[in-house]
């Protein structure tokens, strides 16, 4: 390869480099996305004066991740649990906790 073939392709790398560090190109930096989201649940302490959503009316289902929740402070929870979206406060057994989905 001649002196002005290597320039070319060496521009031509730059370019393509460029591109991708700018956004202008898409590629992942990470094919791994084994972080899945999880319910955290904490006590939301006596200064709390709202309610929440009693855990009687939370199905079966939620009642177990906020258990599990309550249990180690957070629980894995699958990807179409949006109904804890909405519910930011749970009053269980008298108290109230706050109620976080973190996703990474």
């Amino acid at each position: 390869m001649d002196r002005s073939s290597k320039a070319v392709v060496g521009g031509g790398l730059l370019v393509v480099l460029f591109a991708i560090f700018s956004g202008l190109i898409g590629v992942p930096l990470s094919s791994d996305n084994s972080c899945p989201p999880s319910l955290h649940v904490s006590n939301a302490g006596a200064e709390e004066t709202s309610t929440g959503v009693d855990y009687e009316n939370l199905s079966e289902r939620r009642q177990s991740e906020f258990r599990d929740a309550l249990q180690s402070s957070y629980t894995e929870i699958d990807t179409t649990a949006d109904a804890w979206v909405n519910t930011s406060r749970v009053t269980y057994d008298g108290e109230t906790y706050s109620t976080a989905v973190a996703v990474c």
